[in-house]
Formats: C-alpha cells, structure tokens, sequence
C-alpha cells in the first residue's frame, strides 16, 4: 500500500499493477488539479487502481478517532509493506496504541531541511509560503524533532542522491536507500525554428525562478520580435501565483507572454517549445528530481535548469541540457542567445536518450520491485 497521491507515487502506482504488483492507494484530501492529473493517468494507463479516499487522517489519529483507527487497522493489516510519504504517520499509529506487523517505508521526494534562507533567497513573495501546511511542518520539525520522527520508519527510499545525502546529515539508524522516480518516453521529433518559443511550467513561483524567467525573456524579446513565452501555472497555489499572474499581466511585454493555469494540453506546449526554462533558485518546495525537467527531456527538448539540489544528478551541461547559477537571469539569457537549429536538436535528442536509458519506467520500475522484494526477504534485517 502506497499512502500518497502525488504524480510521481500515482504513475508508481500504475507500474507496479502493471507489473502484476497488486497495490492499494490512501490518499487524503486533494485539490482539484490533483485529481485532474489522476484521472488523466486513470484514462491514458486503463489500470484499475484500488483508491482508498480518507478524510482527514492525520487529524482522525491525532484525536484517536475509532472510525478513522478502524479503517487504518482494515486497511494496513494485510498490507505487506506500507509506503508513505508522510513523516507522522508511524508516531500517529504509536499514539493510537496500534501496532501492524508491516514494515513501513518512507519514500521522501523531497529536502526535509527547511532552511528560513530559501525563501529570502527566492525573494519577498515567497515569504507568503509559509502558510503552507507543507513548509510550516518543516520548518518546525527540524533536528532532533525530525530524526526521532523518520527514525521510527523501518526503511527510508529517496528519489534522488541529494535527497539520501540530506538525510543522511541528520544521522538517521535506519537504512537509507536511492531509486529515480520514472518518466513516460515520448517519441522524439526534431524541431524547426521557424519561431521561438519558450515554456515555463508548473508552480508559479520564486523558488522555482519565475522572476528570472521573466526578466531574461524581456530581454530577449526586444532584440528577437517573433518570439514568445507560454507559462502555465497550476492555478492552485494562492497568493504567490497569483503575484505573478499580476506581474505578467502588467508587464510592457505582456501580449508577448501566454499564461495558461491548468491545462491538458502542457505535452504540446512542450512539444513545439524551443526551450524549457526551469530556473530553481532554491532546493525545497518541489520533488527531487523535479517532473518538468525529466518529462521535458523525456520529449527531447532543451531543459535550461539550475545547479541546485539533484538537478545536476539529471542534467549533464551542454551534453543534454544546461545548467546556470540560480538568480542568474543573465546566464539564462546567454543560452537563450545561444540556441539555433543544431544546439537544440543535438541537445533535445541526447535528452531524450538519457530519459529513455535511466529514467524510463521499464528501467526504473524493475529497481523498484526487486528493493521490495529484497525487503520483504529479510535481506536488509
């Protein structure tokens, strides 16, 4: 059983059933454009997942709810492993008194070390995410606080090696193991430049570097008219996003920036892009490795990311992509200045292969079941 309901863990999912793995989903409440995205993979994979909604279960065992602890008990009870990507979830079965013979994974996707600088370094607007139950979590168990709780796991699984090295800093005595999340491999089709067009996609935010974004496309587009920038936001991550929705709609060049919010159609934007601008200026708030970069390379097109976090674990500069400095709207701007037909389609192709050789789901998927299969014999006891 799989308890999470992130893109990564639902394609996971589906790999696994595939694989004749058989797998139960609990996931808790969520938004709208999450369950888009399910019910896309639902109609694109045609696996029948068995989806367990709770409402609430973090609260429910907080207050040792009986209808909540029942369901739990119905649930986890013949599971033979528990994967979760909720750090409480083994002190919350310790504080209801219930005890699974099941092993319990952590599968962490992301920097558990909150640091109060990210969000200086990300600028003023990302201040405002500290409302987020998932920042504020973070930033309050730290240390010794966040050690007693990952350290009542059995096993911990990370999706990059920056991942696993943070863990390891907090000095944890459980063994710590690293797989890559998988990615769908598009085919591959070169591109002509009879326009230029870039994509930004995913969370609008400073974190993410969409301010440098902005600014470099500015630029950009005063000396290159027939040229413009598609940013697709989620639509579902408040004030921020919405500060630059408000930023862009201002800007002088705004009849030059398309700004979509949730959309099915981000493969064909990805698809006639010349390049994917993915600038991160911090490593927290987003999966490690981020999807928009593997799901851009997966297509074969230029991904221009920064040196941060496991970025660099996936981009090989000027081999199958570039990496710049974060905060640097200039360097971003020298690529874009650098791209032509050849740039783009040697780097999109060798893209696209390192997609296809190391993080396709037929190559990752098979690590996956062997781990848990070695767990499950008692390989790591």
């Amino acid at each position: 059983m799989l308890s999470g309901s992130s893109k990564p863990i639902f394609q996971l999912m589906m790999n696994l059933e595939k694989n004749g793995v058989q797998t139960t989903m609990l996931s808790d409440h969520l938004s709208e454009a999450t369950l888009n995205i399910h019910n896309i993979l639902l109609n694109k994979y045609r696996v029948n997942l068995d989806i367990q909604r709770t409402n609430n279960l973090n609260k429910g065992l907080l207050k040792s709810r009986e209808d909540v602890i029942h369901d739990i008990i119905s649930w986890w009870s013949d599971c033979d492993l528990l994967i979760s990507t909720d750090f409480l979830i083994p002190w919350l079965l310790s504080h209801n008194n219930i005890k699974l013979n099941t092993k319990i994974i952590f599968l962490g996707s992301n920097n558990m070390n909150f640091k109060f600088r990210y969000l200086i370094d990300s600028g003023f607007p990302a201040l405002i995410n500290l409302y987020k139950p998932s920042f504020f979590s973070k930033y309050i168990f730290r240390g010794f606080l966040l050690q007693n709780l990952l350290n009542r796991f059995d096993f911990i699984l990370t999706t990059s090696n920056y991942v696993k090295s943070e863990m390891k800093i907090l000095n944890l005595n459980v063994p710590i193991f690293s797989l890559p999340i998988g990615v769908d491999v598009k085919q591959y089709s070169p591109l002509n430049l009879s326009e230029t067009s870039f994509l930004y996609f995913g969370w609008g935010s400073g974190i993410r570097g969409l301010q440098d974004v902005l600014k470099s496309f500015e630029v950009y587009s005063e000396e290159y008219d027939n040229s413009y920038l598609n940013v697709c936001l989620q639509g579902q991550h408040g004030p921020e996003e919405s500060f630059y929705a408000n930023m862009i709609n201002k800007s002088r060049i705004k009849n030059k920036i398309h700004v979509h919010f949730f959309t099915e159609n981000i493969e064909s934007l990805i698809k006639s892009s010349t390049a994917v601008i993915l600038p991160f200026r911090i490593p927290f708030g987003y999966s490690q490795p981020p999807l928009a970069v593997l799901e851009s390379m997966s297509f074969g097109r230029v991904v221009i990311s920064t040196n941060v976090g496991c970025i660099p674990e996936i981009i090989s500069h000027k081999s199958d992509g570039f990496l710049i400095n974060p905060n640097s709207p200039n360097e971003i701007l020298d690529v874009l200045m650098s791209l032509d037909n050849s740039v783009v389609n040697n780097i999109g192709s060798k893209a696209h292969e390192k997609i296809h050789n190391f993080f396709s789901w037929e190559i990752v998927t098979p690590q996956y079941i062997r781990l848990f299969s070695e767990i499950l014999e008692g390989f790591y006891d």
